[in-house]
């Protein structure tokens, strides 16, 4: 059916300034998941898409030219320079043992005429007064007479997680022509993805059902392929008395801190973990850590879940394999080296950077450090805090970035998404429609010739497509309670400082960050070391560049040719939080576990990421592409996972993917639970007399040397 153009972008254009005229109340996603799915077996996975309402407007972009930019709920962003077409993009099963074929049936389309359709831009870098990267536009695709991206559905070359083929399934029912200026939708897409094959069950020493939940968080057909592995699967042999031969909980640790790593694998074993530290001899490298842990997942009964590493770089080394994106960005050029990560310890299967085990790092130094460390996670999980109010609180930082020094001076808009992302969050805690019913304390800063009036409308930073959250689309009023002077946007180091010592069980912070602070609200390294929040420890989000730089003693030092830009007493800002000065005087303080990045992170990527965290704990809070309805995540090591596995939906395949799954860490305990709400009071009893006292038995026990890693040596 041909529809009026000229109709249907002026009514368009004419909603979204109807919208921006006058402030909205915050208000919950309407919108069903477009994607919906027609059947889903062990042979064939069949979707349709109802396409959502699309938001139009207009922006000015670098080249001079005036385009229209889409937003569409829940669809994802273009690379840089191609045409802004929304798509979808879903994770999906590949049964075991089978090949993915791709079937479309697009239906008729309906036609926009006269649509000049912005070219996706590389995000901003989220470093302090970093101006926005070049324009750019793919010059070839903008002459070409032809739709684009002229495919229907697509699937990315396909990854294994923890014994199961997948991959990331990706929607275009919007395609366009440039130089026609024509948007072509689909309204009535049905794609169908084939499975050819025999089907093989995941090996049973892989199974795991921190996993199985995993994938049904993430993979629309998850529940029909992991039924149909688990019945072609042979029955399952009891192991011997014994039980398995294998551990699920491993520790690879400094002879230094061995003390702090039997204590916590003791603890560990409490909680039902089978547990093995393991002090690694003063030559290995990365690489021998990393073929200890392979032979381990190859070879045990049971492979391990998580993988904890403590000692800081220098005791413990980390994985150097990708030279920083930004290092061939102008400014960039030895400012990065290669990137910091542990995730490579834990990818063990495919040619992928999926994680096939959940990792974590207690960054420390001293015998006292790691001691201490591994008591207040100890003292979280045994001890817990009873204050409700820690339970009740949340605390959200954030920045409204307007104006770029030299480049555009303040209007009121924002020029990256920090603050709307943390609006989202802070919304969705406190309203009641969203029944998580948590009280936020809101810490937002903007300069003082900054009255904040509207979020980003895709000045400076590609937003295009990403919409839908609590606090609204792309260019739309911020909320009136957050408009001057009601609020001040005066939040400082101060009231960061406060909300921790008076109790919050999440600190999130979102803005430009250093090795050793927060840009904006500022919070300094300084700062966390004269924290004194004692048994109050948050689990903190620092999601921002750079503020998980721990291995500054190691960093440039690994690639010759690169000069050292970090001194070895340069601790990281996320160190300083997990080893504040009092915590050696009050034995507690800090915080109980930290995620942060090595180095510099793009804006989008990171409003993703902080999206899927927060729906792997709260899974009813993406209403398009979440996983409402399936169960919590509360692991961090799998809340970090999580949320890389969702942002990368959301992204093109590319480098900066690839750099935001290496770059982001927990700097905690893996297998660690957030507490989100007061632990309910358990009373137990015993009996005076046990019964088997009444009848001894006598047990033997043979220890003789095993090669435990498989690895030989």
């Amino acid at each position: 059916m041909r529809k009026s153009m000229s109709l249907l972008v002026v009514v368009a254009v004419f909603l979204v300034v109807a919208w921006q005229g006058e402030p909205r109340p915050a208000r919950v996603t309407q919108q069903p998941d477009p994607i919906t799915v027609v059947e889903s077996t062990a042979d064939h996975l069949t979707l349709h898409v109802s396409l959502p309402e699309m938001y139009v407007h207009t922006a000015d972009m670098a080249d001079g030219n005036t385009y229209h930019v889409i937003t569409v709920e829940g669809s994802a962003m273009s690379d840089a320079g191609q045409p802004a077409v929304p798509y979808f993009g879903r994770w999906i099963l590949i049964p075991n043992g089978t090949n993915a074929e791709v079937v479309v049936d697009p239906g008729p389309p309906e036609i926009l005429e006269g649509i000049q359709l912005q070219p996706a831009q590389l995000p901003l870098l989220n470093l302090e007064d970093a101006p926005p990267p070049p324009f750019t536009r793919d010059e070839e695709i903008y002459a070409t007479d032809a739709d684009y991206p002229g495919v229907f559905a697509q699937l990315e070359p396909v990854k294994i997680m923890r014994g199961q083929q997948l991959t990331i399934l990706r929607l275009y029912p919007y395609q366009y022509n440039p130089v026609q200026e024509r948007l072509l939708t689909y309204p009535g897409l049905t794609v169908t993805v084939r499975f050819v094959g025999d089907l093989e069950p995941i090996p049973i020493r892989l199974k795991s059902e921190t996993y199985d939940e995993m994938m049904r968080r993430i993979a629309i057909n998850a529940d029909a392929v992991l039924s149909a592995e688990e019945e072609a699967g042979p029955p399952v042999d009891p192991h011997p008395y014994t039980g398995p031969y294998g551990w699920d909980y491993l520790i690879f640790t400094h002879p230094q801190f061995a003390a702090a790593a039997n204590k916590f694998a003791a603890w560990k074993n409490k909680q039902g973990f089978k547990t093995l530290v393991t002090q690694i001899p003063t030559k290995w490298r990365a690489s021998d850590i990393k073929n200890a842990i392979q032979g381990a997942y190859d070879n045990w009964d049971i492979a391990p879940e998580y993988v904890l590493l403590i000692g800081d770089a220098e005791y413990v080394p980390t994985h150097y394999k990708t030279l920083h994106p930004y290092e061939s960005m102008a400014g960039g050029k030895g400012t990065q080296g290669y990137t910091a990560s542990d995730l490579y310890y834990v990818t063990l299967q495919g040619n992928d950077y999926i994680p096939d085990i959940a990792i974590g790092r207690l960054s420390v130094d001293t015998a006292t450090e790691a001691d201490d460390r591994v008591d207040g996670i100890i003292n979280y999980e045994k001890n817990p805090v009873t204050d409700r109010s820690f339970y009740d609180t949340v605390t959200i930082a954030a920045y409204f970035q307007d104006g770029i020094a030299g480049i555009a001076s303040p209007d009121g808009i924002a020029d990256s998404r920090f603050a709307q992302t943390s609006e989202d969050l802070a919304l969705f805690f406190s309203q009641p429609q969203y029944n998580i019913n948590k009280t936020v304390k809101r810490i937002y800063y903007a300069k003082p010739n900054v009255t904040p009036t509207k979020w980003n409308n895709n000045q400076f930073v590609s937003l295009n497509n990403f919409g839908g959250g609590p606090a609204g689309n792309p260019g739309d009023p911020i909320p009136a309670h957050l408009k001057k002077p009601g609020f001040a946007w005066n939040g400082d180091a101060q009231d960061i400082t406060n909300a921790v010592q008076a109790g919050t069980f999440l600190l999130t912070h979102r803005d430009h960050g250093g090795r050793q602070r927060w840009s904006y609200p500022a919070y300094e390294a300084l700062n966390v070391f004269l924290l004194r929040n004692h048994s109050y420890l948050p689990v903190v989000w620092s999601v921002n560049c750079q503020t998980g730089w721990f291995d500054n003693e190691t960093d440039f030092k690994k690639k010759p040719g690169i000069k050292d830009q970090t001194k070895d007493y340069e601790e990281s800002f996320s160190e300083w939080w997990e080893r504040p000065w009092f915590r050696l005087v009050d034995g507690d303080g800090g915080a109980v576990g930290i995620i942060a990045a090595t180095r510099v992170t793009d804006s989008i990527y990171n409003d993703r990421l902080m999206w899927g965290w927060t729906d792997a704990i709260w899974p009813s809070f993406i209403k398009i592409g979440g996983a409402p309805g399936v169960g919590a995540v509360y692991r961090m090591g799998d809340v970090l996972n999580l949320g890389k596995l969702y942002m990368s939906t959301q992204v093109p395949d590319n480098v900066w993917r690839k750099t935001h799954f290496e770059t982001y860490h927990w700097f905690g305990d893996p297998s660690m639970e957030i507490r989100t709400e007061t632990p309910p009071l358990t009373l137990a009893t015993k009996p005076d007399l046990w019964l088997w006292a009444l009848h001894p038995r006598d047990f033997t026990v043979h220890v003789s040397w095993e090669d435990l890693y498989g690895t030989g040596s």
